[in-house]
């Protein structure tokens, strides 16, 4: 594989994981209450701990997606 397929890989990867970030923070936000009433049926924390546990999930995905996709993406559009 070359230089440009593995760019346009993480192009698109950059793309579609950037709006499954977008569609999981607008949800946090939007539908909190939704969220914490369903995860509240299977496990039984109340409601502190919960929004603990959702912008632990949300910071832990942010690092994640600018460590391990958006970092070699940026790599890739350097060297090339």
């Amino acid at each position: 594989m070359d230089l440009l397929t593995f760019t346009e890989f993480y192009e698109n990867l950059t793309i579609v994981v950037g709006i499954i970030y977008i569609l999981s923070a607008f949800l946090f936000i939007f539908a909190q209450r939704f969220l914490i009433s369903v995860q509240g049926k299977f496990i039984d924390f109340d409601e502190k701990t919960l929004k603990k546990f959702l912008y632990g999930y949300l910071a832990l995905f942010k690092v994640v997606f600018i460590v391990f996709v958006i970092g070699p993406y940026l790599a890739l559009v350097m060297m090339s």
